[in-house]
């Protein structure tokens, strides 16, 4: 069916997916849900369920950006597992660039 969601299946887990964001080296989802999950290592590697209550999902290099339901911007720089870092608040989307640093549309 044209214009129906896709799956995601991770293990016993499917999730409708909204957007999908790729990078050199990372897969991102943005399910219908809101949860952010990307993958790093191919289509082999496991998904990783970075957060949830997105509504914006970016990838850049080594950078995670998410703008939430409520506004907030936040970023991560480094593997998967790294720390996120607030940037801002009223925000409506995210873009990620390494020469420039995080830009936010408000």
């Amino acid at each position: 069916m044209v214009g129906a969601p896709i799956l995601a299946v991770s293990g016993p887990a499917r999730r409708k997916v909204g957007g999908v964001v790729i990078t050199s080296s990372w897969l991102g989802v943005l399910t219908t849900d809101g949860h952010a999950v990307v993958k790093d290592g191919g289509l082999a590697g496991g998904w990783v369920d970075e957060t949830n209550g997105v509504k914006r999902l970016r990838l850049s290099g080594n950078w995670i950006g998410v703008v939430f339901n409520d506004g907030t911007a936040w970023v991560k720089e480094g593997d998967l597992y790294a720390a996120w870092t607030p940037e801002t608040n009223n925000v409506a989307d995210l873009r990620l660039d390494r020469a420039a640093g995080p830009a936010l549309d408000e």
